[in-house]
């Protein structure tokens, strides 16, 4: 077993970049080889003992920078005629996915309706970790491109804000008034801190306040900064607010911003292979098998139930063609950031005394299907 935390870093980010590698290589998603050798180390690696009460605040770090480097790639003028649908798609779809995952799971798992409301909500996040790579594989025309784009980033967290009030109704007693209240400080202040750090970036970028070389650190430390005050108003707001402060960037027009987005991609993949690793060594594999079968039940309802309503609601009246919307209902797998906040909350949960039950196991699995099947049908829709 690997206890020395600089070890253990050379391990992680080794067997992460052997994995893209790979995948690169295999012309697959690099999920799935990331996922494979993260469960695989968890008998070498213990996340939890090596890095203790720091793990979580690192992921959560990690998620939020791959959420700006996607907030980044987000133009809003590559969706005049599929604005309405990405809408519909975060708010409508969002709705039906969660209900469908939060029945499937209360029916097919041993969890009351609370946590099976918990389940469901997680089980909205799709996330740019995995369908960027399935979008650079296919290639598919516009606006269908911008559509998933905008989608698996701005779902995120919105699926990880409804979470996190859920789970505050499991740990502590909420009336109706103070959910809704928590919802939209939680989105309200996520917005305003991004859009506001977003515009001082753009001013100190257009006014050449910062050097050259400085901009990219610059900007870096504006993302956590942003993240960090967010989450001191309300738990999750930081991943609106670098969300949101990624599309800033990416559609003004008074300072050149591309070079930070470039650089941002690079990193983002290293943070993105040893996020999976990490997470995949903390997964139970007996608590993966145990599971199984209802996991698999729960995947199958989300793939061919829920994202085809949810699709069909969002393209009501719209210019799509079927071939697009096709395309669209099989394009919805789940990546990193459903992996970190179920990994995240099954903690939250234990140290409050409550079992988290199948969480993470389910989630982990969902996650490792939804890929496989979007990888197997989206080449051929």
């Amino acid at each position: 077993m690997i206890t020395d935390p600089v070890s253990a870093i050379a391990v992680i980010v080794l067997a992460a970049t052997s994995c893209q590698w790979l995948a690169a290589r295999l012309r697959v998603p690099s999920v799935m080889p990331l996922l494979a050798a993260g469960v695989a180390m968890s008998t070498v690696l213990d996340p939890d003992e090596i890095f203790g009460d720091l793990l979580f605040p690192i992921v959560g770090l990690g998620v939020a920078l791959l959420l700006f480097e996607g907030g980044t790639t987000l133009h809003w003028q590559n969706l005049t005629t599929g604005r309405d649908t990405v809408i519909r798609l975060v708010t409508a779809g969002a709705a039906i996915t969660w209900a469908v995952g939060a029945a499937a799971s209360w029916w097919l798992l041993d969890i009351d309706g609370i946590h099976a409301l918990l389940l469901g909500a997680i089980l909205i996040v799709s996330g740019p970790t995995v369908v960027m790579p399935l979008l650079r594989t296919v290639r598919p025309g516009e606006p269908t491109n911008s559509i998933l784009r905008w989608e698996g980033i701005v779902i995120d967290p919105i699926g990880a804000g409804l979470a996190i009030i859920v789970l505050d109704a499991i740990i502590e007693d909420r009336s109706v008034g103070k959910v809704a209240l928590r919802v939209l400080t939680t989105f309200g202040s996520g917005v305003l801190i991004g859009v506001a750090v977003g515009l001082i970036v753009v001013e100190a970028l257009r006014r050449r306040l910062i050097e050259d070389r400085l901009q990219v650190s610059a900007t870096l430390a504006a993302v956590v900064v942003a993240y960090g005050a967010a989450n001191a108003v309300r738990p999750e707001a930081g991943l609106v607010a670098v969300t949101v402060l990624g599309i800033v960037l990416a559609n003004q027009r008074r300072a050149s911003a591309a070079h930070i987005a470039e650089f941002n991609e690079h990193l983002g993949a290293t943070i993105l292979g040893a996020l999976f690793i990490v997470l995949g060594a903390r997964v139970n594999i007996d608590a993966i098998t145990d599971n199984l079968a209802a996991s698999a039940a729960i995947t199958a309802l989300l793939v061919v139930g829920a994202r085809p309503v949810a699709v069909l609601a969002a393209t009501l009246r719209s210019d799509l063609g079927w071939p697009d919307r096709a395309f669209l209902m099989t394009l919805a797998p789940r990546g990193v950031v459903a992996a970190a906040v179920a990994s995240l909350f099954a903690i939250e949960l234990e140290h409050n005394g409550i079992d988290p039950g199948p969480l993470v196991p389910v989630v982990f699995t969902v996650v490792v299907a939804t890929v496989i099947l979007s990888s197997l049908t989206a080449g051929v829709a």
